[in-house]
């Protein structure tokens, strides 16, 4: 497995945001780099549970799940707590500086 995965959803998400109705094929070199992670139900399930636990939307708490799912140890996110662990999991911010 590639040492980064995504959900399909947040693929989706940036060719959508990397090509801007350009029609450029260019995102799918990125893409390549990626393990997809498949949603099942007892992921949204997880999902659901995250999000009457934490003040998160539905799909951050999705987000959360896969990487759960696939043992990540950091989450990269500018949408979430920086700092925030859930589980073995970290939350971290790409755009914040170093601690």
């Amino acid at each position: 497995m590639s040492q980064y995965a995504s959900p399909t959803g947040i693929l989706r998400e940036y060719r959508e945001t990397h090509t801007q109705g350009s029609g450029s094929t260019s995102s799918r070199s990125t893409v390549f780099l990626l393990a997809v992670i498949i949603v099942e139900l007892p992921d949204l399930i997880r999902a659901m549970e995250y999000a009457d636990r934490y003040p998160w939307s539905f799909w951050d708490a999705l987000i959360v799940t896969a990487a759960e799912k696939v043992r990540a140890s950091i989450l990269w996110t500018e949408d979430l707590n920086a700092g925030q662990r859930v589980g073995n999991l970290a939350i971290r911010n790409p755009f914040s500086a170093p601690a």
